[in-house]
This record gives structure tokens, C-alpha cells and sequence, in this order.
């Protein structure tokens, strides 16, 4: 699931926010300077006008100029946390940078602002740091700056805390916090991250069907309220229809969402590709892959990170399907050590390096396997030596089949993986699920697969874990039983599961 949140500008500065920085000069300069009071240089407002403005560079070179010479100036501190999180995605220097500003403006006018002192600034400054803070995927530390806001200034960041207390495992008051986003009155932009969350929220707490209704229900509120559905509720109502194995139905909405406008997070191309790829539409599925760069080169650059390791698994599991190893394999291993920034996605990083190690091994065995075949016909001594040859592969394929192992020797991972489409198997590609008997053994895979069936209560859910136990079942030469697995599964999967 991919979140989306909304940032609140500062309210004093709105009129600068869509002007070139020239004319951001120009307009400060006719104005007299509302914080000379308060010791605010022109020059420090006009630098945080054309940070929220998007002048990024124009903004970091006046807020560095200021710290040249005043090194105690919270506002060009505030600025260069704002530039370095949302243009540079650089977040550990942004919470340096926030911190500092936020020390040194309470040192001058205390930690409760009184009305007549900029304390416009102050509230700004929290609502930055609560946002660095998730972006760090620190979510109690978020959570303890937004109770914080809440205790000093209104409206209350109500739905704000559903996310975070989402990624906490705390979903009952995650639900709460959503749902007074939702009654905050006059207030859209509540509503729109409250539904959000809500349909995050369900899905994490394995709630598929509630999950589907709530993601429906952000789809349907937007429509009937006339505004335009962004691309991240359409997605996450995509991956709820997958994860009810609607994938005509996810087709649907992640197609409506490459029309929509792009979102903070989330790429429905990347879903397409990994849909495509999945019911063995190759042409399609290179189509879509193709569309992905371009699509998260159009979002925030602070986003930009936010799932490039999804999208070198989507290929490598692409490539694979056409048996192109080696080509797989310079993406497989970036994905096991370079992961994805999860913090605004609701899903589990082990769920990610569990399918990048199964990925990884698979990359290997087939190069491996290619090379042997391609020497078959050579005499003798050139056969045993490419066999020493590939054993280097051999011996990396088995190192990322015993990570895989290991990061599911905790049953809830080792079970939830088997329980296809819900959040604690995420993106696990059906057809790569198998290879899992080979790495765990099959009696362990029938143990966990029974267990997994006896949890899951989704219609057309027991097609698959039928194709998986007869997978098992083979390994384990129970060819009859096999064979019996398989024909039943066959007969009941959707025309989709190609592979």
C-alpha cells in the first residue's frame, strides 16, 4: 500500500508560494517586514518564500549566506532542513537542521510562543520535524511532535497519526485517529489522508475485505465530491482488488491511475509491469516497464527513491520469465543491498528482501543452468570444466536461498508469505512462492502451507495453496497425490495465473 500526505504551507508566506524568485525579491522588498519585532531579517523570509515557492537552490544559497554570518538564525536552519527533505531527500541532515532551528527559536522566545511573536514559525517548524521524523520511519518520535502541535496550536493534526501508529502494529488507534480525521469538519485535506490511511490500515491489519471497501470508499469519495482521484488511492485500490485475486479488476484501476495526476507515491506502471509479468503478458509487461522511469522522474524528488528497488525486482522477475539470466542477475544483487526508503509504505522491508533473495537465487541457478546446457555438446573435459565454472553461481544461489531461510525462520513470515496478496505476503510473485520448497524443504512448506490455508478464509484462495502443496508434494515423491494437487488447482485458478 502507498500513502500520501499533505503538507501545510506556511500560511503568511502563500502569496510567494508560485513565483519566480525574482518576484519573490521584488514583492518583499515593496513590504514592510511584519517580524522586525521579532528580529526576522528580510532577507531570512525571503529565503524560506522561496523555499516554499520550489526555488530550492536560490533558497539553500540564501539560508547558507545567512548561517555564514549568523550562525544562530533558526530561520535559515528551518530552510535548509525544508530544502535537504524535499529536494534532496537527504533526511538524516534535514532533522540535523530542523532540531537546531527548533532549539534556537525556543531559546530566544521560549517552547509556548506567545501570539504577538512569530509563532506561525514555531508551528511550521514542528509540523517539518514530525514529517522528517516519518520520513526516518522514527514514527513514535513523530507521534510525540504532533502531540506536541496539538497541545499548542489548532486545528489539531488529527489523521496525521494514523500512519504512524499504523507502523507501530497499533491499528486499533490508528483506526481511531483516522476516524476523527474524518469528522474534522471543514477540513478536506483530513478526510483525504484519513481515507487514505483507513485503507492502509485494514490491509495491514489483515483485514482484505475491509481493505477493499476502505480503498473503494477514498475512490468513491473523491468522485462524489467532485474531486479528481489521485493516482495513489487508485493504485492502493489496485493491489485491493489483487489481493482478492480480482486481477481483471486491479487491471482496471491501475490503468485509471497512469491517467490520473501523479501522487507523491506509488507507480501504477510498476503495478502493470508486475501484473503483466504475472499472468504472461510479456509484450505488456515490457510496455509498462518501460513507462516506469518516466513516471517517478514527474514526482516530488524526495519520492524518487521511494521504490527504485521495487522496480529492479519487477525487471529481474521479468527477465527471468524470459530466461535472461545474466541480464537478471546485475539487478538481483543491487536489490539485496539496496533497499527501498519504506517509510510511506505500509508493507514489511523483510517481505522485500525475502522476494529479492528468492529472486537473486533464481538468476543464479538459471545462468548456471544455461551455461551447462550450452556446453552439453562439448567433449568431455570442456563439460567438467564448466561445471567448475558455474560452481561460483551454484555456491551464491545457495547463500541467497539460506537468507531467504533465515529471514523466514520467524512463522509469522514464514506463514503470512504463503498467504498470497495480503500484507504479510505483499508482493510475492505466485509463481516464484514455489521455489520455496526447494529452499525450506518440503515437509516444512506442507506445515506452513496447511497452517496458511487454515487462516485464510478468501474465496478462490485454496487454487493456490493447492498448485503450492503439489509442488511440495512432488519433492516429496508423492507423485499421486501430485498429480491430484495439481489437475484441481489447474481447474479452479483464474485464466490470469498464467506462470
Amino acid at each position: 500500500m502507498f500513502y500520501s500526505h499533505v503538507r501545510i504551507a506556511v500560511l503568511l508566506l502563500t502569496a510567494f508560494a508560485a513565483v519566480a524568485h525574482a518576484q519573490v525579491e521584488d514583492e518583499l522588498e515593496d513590504l514592510a517586514n511584519p517580524f522586525d519585532t521579532a528580529k526576522i531579517s528580510k532577507e531570512e523570509v525571503t529565503a524560506l518564500a522561496l523555499a516554499e515557492a520550489g526555488q530550492s537552490i536560490a533558497a539553500r544559497e540564501k539560508a547558507e549566506a545567512i548561517l555564514k554570518d549568523h550562525d544562530s538564525s533558526f530561520m535559515a536552519h528551518l530552510v535548509l532542513g525544508k530544502v535537504l527533505r524535499e529536494a534532496e531527500a537527504s533526511y538524516p541532515r534535514a532533522l540535523f537542521h530542523l532540531k537546531r532551528a527548533l532549539s534556537l527559536f525556543e531559546q530566544t522566545y521560549g517552547p509556548s510562543p506567545p501570539p504577538e511573536l512569530p509563532w506561525q514559525f514555531h508551528a511550521v517548524l514542528l509540523q517539518e520535524l514530525a514529517e522528517t521524523l516519518g520520513d526516518l520511519e522514527r514514527h513514535q518520535e513523530r507521534l510525540d511532535v504532533i502531540a506536541r502541535f496539538n497541545e499548542l496550536y489548532d486545528p489539531d493534526m488529527l489523521a496525521e497519526q494514523a500512519w504512524p501508529l499504523m507502523k507501530l502494529g497499533r491499528y486499533r488507534e490508528a483506526k481511531l485517529a483516522a476516524e476523527q480525521g474524518l469528522v474534522a469538519q471543514g477540513r478536506s485535506s483530513q478526510r483525504f489522508i484519513a481515507l487514505n490511511a483507513l485503507c492502509a490500515i485494514e490491509f495491514e491489519a489483515g483485514q482484505d475485505g475491509a481493505s477493499y471497501d476502505a480503498c473503494k470508499r477514498a475512490v468513491d469519495d473523491a468522485r462524489a465530491s467532485g474531486r479528481t482521484v489521485s493516482s495513489v488511492d487508485l493504485t492502493n485500490l489496485s493491489e485491493a482488488a489483487r489481493s482478492l485475486f480480482r486481477l481483471d479488476e486491479a487491471e482496471r484501476y491501475a490503468m485509471e491511475a497512469t491517467k490520473a495526476p501523479i501522487s507523491y507515491y506509488g507507480n501504477p506502471w510498476l503495478d502493470l509491469a508486475e501484473l503483466y509479468t504475472r499472468e504472461g503478458r510479456f509484450a505488456e509487461a515490457l510496455a509498462a516497464l518501460k513507462e516506469i522511469p518516466s513516471y517517478r522522474a514527474q514526482r516530488p524528488p524526495e519520492t524518487r527513491l521511494a521504490d527504485m528497488n521495487e522496480s529492479r525486482r519487477a525487471l529481474s522477475a521479468f527477465l527471468l520469465t524470459l530466461s535472461k539470466a545474466d541480464e537478471a542477475l546485475e539487478l538481483t544483487g543491487q536489490a539485496l543491498v539496496r533497499p527501498d526508503r519504506r517509510a510511506h509504505h505500509s508493507r514489511d522491508d523483510v517481505q522485500d528482501e525475502v522476494v529479492a533473495a528468492l529472486l537473486d537465487r533464481e538468476a543464479r541457478l538459471l545462468s548456471a543452468q544455461l551455461r551447462l546446457e550450452k556446453a552439453a555438446a562439448l567433449p568431455w573435459y570442456a563439460r567438467w570444466w564448466e561445471r567448475l565454472k558455474v560452481l561460483p553461481l551454484q555456491i551464491s544461489a545457495w547463500h541467497s536461498g539460506r537468507l531467504a531461510a533465515r529471514l523466514l525462520s520467524e512463522p509469522k513470515y514464514l506463514i503470512g508469505t504463503f498467504k498470497l496478496g495480503t500484507a504479510s505476503a505483499a508482493i510475492m510473485p505466485p509463481w516464484l512462492l514455489g521455489e520455496l520448497s526447494s529452499v525450506l524443504g518440503p515437509a516444512v512448506v506442507v506445515g506452513a502451507l496447511k497452517e496458511a490455508r487454515r487462516m485464510d478464509h478468501r474465496p478462490n484462495a485454496d487454487a493456490y495453496y493447492d498448485a503450492l502443496q503439489a509442488e511440495a508434494t512432488l519433492q516429496q515423491g508423492e507423485y499421486t497425490k501430485a498429480l491430484a494437487l495439481a489437475e484441481r488447482a489447474l481447474a479452479a485458478l483464474g485464466k490470469g495465473e498464467v506462470l
